[in-house]
C-alpha cells in the first residue's frame, strides 16, 4: 500500500515544479483579465468602462479576480491530459474568451449578461438574428468563425507533442486546482466576498466576476429544496390558506380522479361576470419619465390618461431589456422567479415537461374559455408547447393573423391585435380569458435614423449614442398608444362587460439607469392599469405590487379564490411579514414544480390541454386551374394569411397570398392527367404546422398549347421569407 502511495501520489507530486503551477495560474489570471475587461466594457450598448476594466477590478475586487483565475485554471488544467497539451490549453482558454465576447455582444442590446441558459435559447436567437444584426455583420461573423476554426485546425496539426507527458501529473494538478477553487468558493460565499443570490444578474456579474456567475448559471438551475420543506410544513402553509384547490393536501390523500373533481367546478356554466383580457405590451413604458429627455409631442397621451383615471401602479418585473417570457411566467403563474437559478427561463427548463397551476387553469375552472394571442411566431420561447401546460384552450400566433404592416426593423405592429382580441371574445358563449402578448416595442433599437419623418422627434437627450434608438422607440410607443385607444374603443362598444389589464413587460434596453428615473423608481418597474368598459369606476386602490401578484389581485376583484398560489397571495399579501411570506411562497413553488406536490395530495391535477391553434380554422372550398394560365392553381377558402402554404400531395409548394380568401401556386412540375390532392397548411417556413385545411382533389388538365408568364408570377410572389 505504501509503495503504491509513493508511486502514484507522492512521487508525481514531488516531480511537479512549483514554477509550472505559477505559470499556469498567471496564464489563467491573464485570460481572466481579458474576460473581465470585456464584461465591464459596455452595458446595454453604452460604453461604461475602458480597456483597463479588468485591471481596475484587480485593485477594487482582488478576491473576485483571483477567484475567477482559479476557476479558469481548473478548466485549463484539463489540457494537461492531452499529448498536445499546449494546443488543448490554448483551446480551452479561447473558449473562455469566446464566452466573454458573446457576453460583450449580448450586452450591446440587452441588460442580461451571457449565461448557460443562452445555450438553450439558440433557436430563439437565430429566429430574430436578422432583426438585431445586418446581413453583412452576420456574414462577417460567419467568415470569422470559419477562419478561427481553420486556424485552430492548423495549430492543432503543427503544435508540438509533449513526449514527457505524464497523465498522473495532469490529474494531480486538476485535483489540486479543483480543491483550491472549492476552498476559495467556500471562503468567498461564507464571508460575503462572493454572493449566494443574484437579485440583479447584471450587477452580479460585475460584483462577482464573469467566471463565478457563468458557472453558477450552469449548476444552479431550478428551485433548490428549501431547508424547511416537508409534508407537514407544506400542509401548514396550505391550511393557513384555505382554498378548494388546497383541499387534497390533507393527510389522507384522495385518488387522482377525486382531486380533479375537487379542482374542476362546473366548467359548462356561463359565469355572469367580466371577460378578462391581460395585455402585455412589449418594452412599453412612459419614456417621458426619463430625466433629461424632451420630445416634440407626448409619445403616450392615452396611456397616461388610463393611468390617471383607472386603478394603477407600478409592477416590479423580473427582468430589464429582455426576458418577456419570464414576465409572462410570473404573471400567469403567480410564482416568483427569484427562487430559480440565475438567468433561468422556466419556459426552457421545467415547464417543457410540466403543467402548472395558472390564471388560465384557475379561470377555466370558473367557466371561462381561455385564449392566448401573440403577434410573433408560435414556437418563440416554446409557447406552442408551454401554453398548453398553462391550460389555454387555443393560441393565435402571427402565422394565423393577416398582418400587413411591420415596424422598420421587422416586428409586427400591435394594431392588428385588436381584431384578434375581438374575434376571441365573440368566438364562445362563455366568458373569455384572453392573454395577449404584444411585440411592436421590441428591440434592437437602431443607431441610425430608420424613420425619415418621425411623428415624435427627440429634442434633447443625455445619451447621444442612443439618440436614434430613443427616437425610434418613442414613435413605436406612440403607435402602441394609438392601439390602446382603438382597442378600448372597440371594447367600449362590446355588449359584455370586459376587464382589461395592461402593462409593459419590462423597460427597453436603451442604456437608462435607476438615476434617470424619478421618485426612487428602478429599471425593474413598469406601470399597469385596470380598465373596464362599464361606466362605474372600478373600486380598486392604486398600489405598487410585484408582477407575480397581479393575477391574484385581479382574481380577488372577480371574487375567485381557487388555486393554491392565487389564494396564498390573496390571504397573505400585506398581512404576513415579507420574509415569511417569501419563504412560504418558495416552499409552495418548489412543491408544485419539483417536489412531491403535497398541496395536491401528491397527485398531478393539472394536465396539458389539447390546445388548438387559432379559433378560426383554415379551410378550402374550391381548387381550379386559372383560365388565364393553366399552369397556375387557384385555391379559394377562408382564413388565409401570409403564412398559408399550399401543399400538393403532402408536399409544400411556393404560394402567393392574393387575399384572405385566395391563394395561388404554379403547376409546372405536373403533367396533363395527374391526380393531385390539395391542402392548405398554416406554417412558418414549413417547420411547425399549426393548422391543416380539408383536402380537395383535382385532375390536372392541360390543353395542347398554352403560354405562361413566369416572370409575372415571380414578380408578384413576394410572400416568402
Amino acid at each position: 500500500m505504501k509503495n503504491k502511495l509513493r508511486k502514484y501520489i507522492i512521487e508525481p507530486i514531488s516531480e511537479i515544479k512549483p514554477k509550472s503551477l505559477l505559470i499556469l495560474f498567471l496564464w489563467s489570471l491573464g485570460i481572466n483579465l481579458i474576460v473581465e475587461t470585456l464584461a465591464r466594457f459596455q452595458a446595454n450598448g453604452v460604453i461604461t468602462g475602458s480597456f483597463w476594466g479588468g485591471f481596475v477590478a484587480v485593485v477594487k475586487q482582488p478576491y473576485v479576480i483571483l477567484y475567477g483565475a482559479l476557476v479558469i485554471m481548473f478548466t485549463v488544467s484539463f489540457g494537461l491530459l492531452f499529448k498536445k497539451k499546449y494546443f488543448a490549453m490554448i483551446l480551452i482558454s479561447s473558449i473562455w474568451i469566446i464566452f466573454a465576447l458573446c457576453d460583450f455582444v449580448l450586452l450591446s442590446y440587452r441588460v442580461t449578461p451571457f449565461s448557460a441558459v443562452d445555450f438553450g435559447m439558440i433557436d430563439t436567437a437565430l429566429a430574430v438574428l436578422t432583426k438585431y444584426a445586418s446581413v453583412g455583420a452576420i456574414i462577417g461573423v460567419a467568415i470569422f468563425a470559419v477562419l478561427l476554426i481553420f486556424a485552430f485546425i492548423i495549430f492543432a496539426k503543427k503544435s508540438p507533442v509533449d513526449q514527457n507527458r505524464k497523465i498522473s501529473h495532469g490529474v494531480i494538478i486538476i485535483v489540486f486546482s479543483f480543491l483550491l477553487t472549492v476552498v476559495a468558493s467556500s471562503v468567498g460565499r461564507s464571508t460575503g466576498l462572493l454572493d449566494t443570490e443574484f437579485p440583479n444578474l447584471a450587477d452580479a456579474y460585475l460584483d462577482n466576476g464573469f467566471a463565478y456567475c457563468f458557472c453558477s448559471s450552469i449548476f444552479d438551475t431550478g428551485i433548490a429544496k428549501p431547508k424547511t420543506y416537508s409534508k407537514d410544513k407544506t400542509h401548514e402553509i396550505v391550511n393557513d390558506t384555505p382554498t378548494e384547490a388546497a383541499t387534497p393536501a390533507s393527510s389522507d390523500a384522495p385518488k387522482p380522479e377525486e382531486v380533479k373533481n375537487v379542482r374542476i367546478k362546473d366548467v359548462q356554466k356561463r359565469y355572469d361576470g367580466y371577460n378578462v383580457i391581460f395585455l402585455q405590451l412589449e418594452s412599453f413604458f412612459d419614456i417621458t419619465e426619463v430625466s433629461k429627455l424632451s420630445f416634440s409631442a407626448d409619445p403616450v397621451p392615452y396611456f397616461r390618461s388610463l393611468i390617471e383615471n383607472c386603478p394603477s401602479g407600478y409592477l416590479s418585473m423580473p427582468c430589464i431589456g429582455a426576458g418577456t417570457a419570464n414576465t409572462e411566467f410570473e404573471v400567469i403563474t403567480g410564482m416568483d422567479l427569484d427562487f430559480f437559478g440565475p438567468g433561468e427561463y422556466p419556459y426552457k427548463t421545467v415547464l417543457k415537461d410540466t403543467s402548472c397551476e395558472s390564471l388560465a387553469f384557475n379561470l377555466h375552472d370558473q367557466g371561462y374559455a381561455t385564449h392566448a394571442i401573440h403577434n410573433n411566431r408560435a414556437s418563440f420561447y416554446n409557447r406552442h408547447k408551454i401554453f398548453a401546460h398553462f391550460g389555454f384552450d387555443d393560441f393565435t400566433s402571427f402565422e394565423l393573423m393577416n398582418i400587413t404592416e411591420n415596424t422598420p426593423n421587422g416586428w409586427a405592429k400591435d394594431k392588428f391585435l385588436t381584431k384578434e382580441i375581438m374575434t376571441d371574445l365573440k368566438a364562445t358563449d362563455n366568458r373569455d380569458f384572453i392573454y395577449t402578448i404584444s411585440v411592436q416595442g421590441h428591440g434592437k433599437y437602431p443607431s441610425s435614423q430608420l424613420i425619415e419623418n418621425p411623428t415624435i422627434q427627440l429634442l434633447d437627450g443625455a445619451l447621444e449614442s442612443k439618440w436614434y434608438g430613443i427616437e425610434y422607440y418613442a414613435n413605436q410607443t406612440r403607435e402602441m398608444d394609438d392601439f390602446l385607444r382603438e382597442l378600448t374603443a372597440e371594447l367600449s362598444a362590446y355588449d359584455e362587460p370586459v376587464l382589461l389589464i395592461g402593462y409593459g413587460d419590462h423597460l427597453p434596453g436603451l442604456g437608462f439607469t435607476d438615476e434617470d428615473l424619478p421618485n426612487g423608481l428602478t429599471l425593474k418597474q413598469t406601470q399597469y392599469f385596470i380598465w373596464s368598459n362599464e361606466e362605474n369606476q372600478i373600486p380598486l386602490a392604486d398600489e405598487d405590487i410585484e408582477a407575480y401578484q397581479l393575477g391574484s389581485k385581479v382574481m380577488d376583484y372577480l371574487g375567485f379564490d381557487n388555486g393554491v398560489i392565487n389564494n396564498f397571495h390573496q390571504t397573505n399579501r400585506g398581512v404576513m411579514d415579507e420574509e415569511t411570506y417569501l419563504e412560504d411562497l418558495e416552499i409552495l413553488e418548489y412543491d408544485i414544480l419539483y417536489g412531491e406536490k403535497y398541496v395536491y395530495g401528491g397527485n398531478d391535477i393539472y394536465e396539458p390541454t389539447e390546445m388548438k391553434f387559432g379559433v378560426n380554422e383554415v379551410s378550402i372550398s374550391e381548387v381550379k386551374q386559372s383560365e388565364d394560365d393553366e399552369a397556375v392553381l387557384l385555391v379559394t377558402g377562408d382564413y388565409f394569411t401570409q403564412y398559408s402554404r399550399i401543399y400538393i400531395n403532402e408536399s409544400p409548394v411556393e404560394t402567393e397570398l392574393m387575399d384572405e380568401h385566395h391563394l395561388r401556386c404554379r403547376l409546372d412540375d405536373f403533367e396533363d392527367g395527374d391526380q393531385i390532392m390539395v391542402s392548405v397548411y398554416q406554417t412558418y417556413k414549413n417547420k411547425l404546422i399549426l393548422q391543416r385545411s380539408n383536402p380537395l382533389a383535382l385532375e390536372v388538365v392541360f390543353s395542347n398549347s398554352y403560354e405562361t408568364d413566369d416572370e409575372d408570377f415571380e414578380n408578384n410572389n413576394n410572400n416568402f421569407e
